[in-house]
């Protein structure tokens, strides 16, 4: 039912809401682009009962009114697909959803599926899976901004929106069956619903760049690629063919050709078969430092154009900030992921993140999980030097230092070398605590630390952080045992089943059924990082849930004083004016803390401190 006039079918439209006794609303939009803060918000379709009323927002005068006075958001269950998307829009028009209970049909998808090979997530692979309807997706990119939409369009808008609550009781079936295997499941799939606000509201809301600042870290990555360059001609001693006629001696490698750079590191003696980042890290640096440069280069290249160049254009015109796409299941362990532009994978260092900034004289807030996988691998391996650690709420990395130094607490902290001696066991906690051979751990200390191991200094730093902690052995051991089998894969081959203590799965195929094809080290991080990834979810939304009831509203931009823009890592960042973040920040951190305590039945301590700063740096002290 296409609907220009809101009167013509309230007594209609409210007779279905009465007849609804499950209480199931399929919802839709339509709009005319993809920024809720550019575009708008075309056509809204709602199905209750089989029935689809799509009203037509350039004609509809405050929808979001009538539904306030019928409590239309209230006490229901709104079943979309990537329900993100249009909770942003529908804020625009004053309607939230964050009041019911949601059930996205993409994200329930993903969760059921996490790790399986081939599966696609949009609805008309969705609703063909689950319920063999077919839907033509041929309008989607059409003009939604015409004053009068084709019949095509009408019907496309009714079709997409109706068949939404027959998915989610297909869907329901299916997860039916898989709670009889894993009833933790079903939090799993709460924990990702209650979820959907928090991430829209950071994605509406965004971070505020300072251009300027940012754009004077051109010249030196600018000038440090280009010194990399250079080492790397003046190593290349033979890749001068010929001499121009002005006696200018002329390349003919290309360094960004990968062919011509194989053959060239070949010649000088260097066996590899890639010139990929990947398979350089595992030569001898020491012996062939060009393979150093080729990194330098490679990484301040990247830095030039996929942040440097690339954030400046990406900025909001109408907000004068950047709002990434965000991603609420990211990765294989349900961490976040940014893209336009990629946020998350920002260099972490002070020069960077001090160019986000509160806009407009507002401040920063950063709170972050102080050390939480550390703590979390403490539990799992019921590793008793870890724990007692945590416990005296001691800094655990000048912990295992003192004690890989054989020295107390107290002796360490006067030590004049103890600031390298703390990085050096901060890499050993991070890294090693999840499995690290002493290959992978030697090239993780340099890439991620600028710590210069040689291989048998890594495997000699490896044994003895395990002789201190020794029950991590065996927990790694554990780990190894922990692939369950699931299923078969429709060429035949084992799919193998990891959970974490929530019950969220990860799948993964035996290729060729071949037990080496498991990734022993996933089987460590997989448990570690996905709980800590329930964790930093459940923590954004008791915050978010404690602001929007403090200030009886959605903690957006523009709307309450301080609002969520970002959970990067184990931090969450927040924006506000100065007072309130100060007068909500204990309160933030405690919730955090408490999110972490209740999923771990409160057997390890855990911390979460932030600090007020001008900007993402200065904040995060």
């Amino acid at each position: 039912m296409y609907i220009q006039n809101l009167d013509a079918i309230k007594n209609q439209f409210e007779q279905d809401l009465l007849n609804n006794s499950d209480n199931v609303v399929g919802i839709d939009i339509e709009s005319t682009g993809l920024d809720p803060h550019v575009n708008i918000t075309r056509l809204i379709q709602i199905c209750i009962n089989k029935n689809v009323y799509i009203f037509d927002m350039f004609y509809v005068k405050h929808l979001n009114k009538y539904f306030d006075e019928i409590k239309f958001t209230y006490g229901k269950i709104f079943v979309g697909h990537n329900l993100k998307f249009d909770i942003q829009f529908l804020w625009k028009l004053g309607i939230d959803l964050s009041n019911s209970q949601l059930f996205d049909t993409m994200i329930t998808e993903q969760v059921l599926t996490n790790g399986k090979i081939g599966i696609k997530f949009d609805l008309k692979s969705v609703m063909l899976k689950y319920t063999r309807n077919e839907l033509d997706k041929d309008e989607q990119l059409s003009d939604w901004s015409a004053v009068e939409l084709t019949e095509s369009q009408k019907k496309y808008a009714q079709y997409d929106c109706q068949h939404l609550p027959q998915l989610r009781e297909k869907m329901l079936d299916r997860i039916k069956r898989e709670k009889e295997i894993n009833p933790g499941i079903i939090k799993i799939l709460k924990l990702e619903f209650d979820y959907i606000p928090v991430i829209a509201t950071m994605e509406y809301n965004g971070v505020y760049l300072n251009k300027d600042k940012w754009l004077e870290l051109l010249p030196k990555y600018e000038t440090i690629a280009k010194q990399n360059f250079d080492l790397i001609e003046s190593n290349l001693y033979n890749m001068y063919t010929y001499v121009d006629f002005a006696g200018n001696k002329i390349s003919s490698t290309s360094i960004s050709s990968s062919s011509q750079l194989l053959r060239k590191l070949q010649e000088l003696g260097i066996h590899t078969n890639s010139t990929n980042d990947k398979e350089l890290k595992k030569l001898d640096t020491d012996k062939y430092p060009i393979l150093n440069y080729i990194n330098g280069y490679r990484k301040s290249k990247k830095i030039i154009t996929s942040y440097l160049l690339n954030f400046p254009l990406l900025i909001n015109p109408v907000t004068n900030r950047l709002h990434a796409n965000l991603f609420q299941l990211g990765t294989k362990t349900a961490r976040l992921a940014a893209h336009n532009p990629a946020i998350m994978t920002i260099p972490r260092t002070d020069e960077f993140r001090q160019c986000f900034e509160g806009q407009d004289g507002n401040k920063l807030f950063d709170a972050d999980y102080s050390q939480i996988e550390a703590r979390l691998s403490a539990l799992a391996a019921n590793e008793p030097r870890l724990l007692k650690i945590f416990e005296d709420d001691l800094d655990v990395y000048s912990a295992v230092a003192a004690m890989e130094q054989g020295v107390s607490i107290e002796e360490f902290n006067k030590l004049p070398n103890k600031k390298s001696l703390r990085q050096d066991a901060k890499s050993m906690v991070l890294g090693l605590c999840f499995g690290m051979g002493s290959v992978r751990y030697r090239d993780y200390c340099q890439e991620s630390w600028g710590i210069n191991r040689t291989l048998a200094e890594a495997k000699k730093t490896r044994e003895k952080f395990f002789m201190l902690f020794p029950e991590l052995v065996k927990w790694h051991e554990r780990c190894q045992m922990a692939w369950e089998d699931y299923g078969f894969s429709p060429e035949g081959e084992i799919i193998k089943c990891l959970r974490n203590k929530n019950g969220r799965p990860y799948y993964q195929t035996m290729i060729k059924n071949n037990p080496d094809s498991l990734q022993y080290s996933f089987a460590i991080n997989f448990p570690i990082q996905s709980l800590a990834a329930d964790i930093a979810k459940q923590g954004q939304i008791l915050v978010f849930n404690y602001l929007k009831q403090y200030y009886g509203r959605v903690p957006l931009m523009g709307s309450t004083p301080i609002f969520q823009i970002l959970f990067i890592h184990d931090e969450m960042l927040m924006e506000g004016d100065e007072d309130s973040l100060k007068l909500h920040k204990d309160k933030i951190s405690e919730l955090m803390v408490q999110a972490a305590i209740t999923m771990t039945d409160n057997k390890v301590k855990f911390n979460a401190d932030g600090g007020i700063g001008d900007n993402w740096s200065s904040a995060k002290g």
